[in-house]
């Protein structure tokens, strides 16, 4: 199984850290990519975009800070003419939001 993270803060940062130190390729999305430029360096694959994210990896586990952030880095809204395929993924919300 191939796992993503979409949101490199404190939570996320430490499910990538500890996915990495037990031999698992990670990739990673951070919309702020200053923030994640050690992980990198540590092995974790940076994804420049959150369709590469999700082509590369099965299961996605978002770490984001609010409801409109999922909608955005997902591209959930209405108007929007293309969506990502999350066909066949595994989508685990891990923010406290409704």
């Amino acid at each position: 199984m191939k796992s993503g993270i979409i949101g490199i803060g404190a939570m996320g940062r430490s499910f990538a850290e500890r996915f990495r130190s037990q031999g698992l390729t990670v990739s990673i999305f951070n919309r702020t990519r200053e923030k994640i430029k050690d992980l990198e360096a540590d092995g974790v694959v940076v994804c420049s975009t959150v369709d590469q994210l999700v082509d590369r990896c099965d299961t996605i586990i978002l770490m984001v800070s609010d409801a409109s952030v999922i909608e955005d880095v997902l591209s959930l809204h209405p108007s929007d003419d293309q969506t990502l395929n999350l066909q066949g993924k595994t989508i685990l919300q891990m923010a406290t939001i409704s």
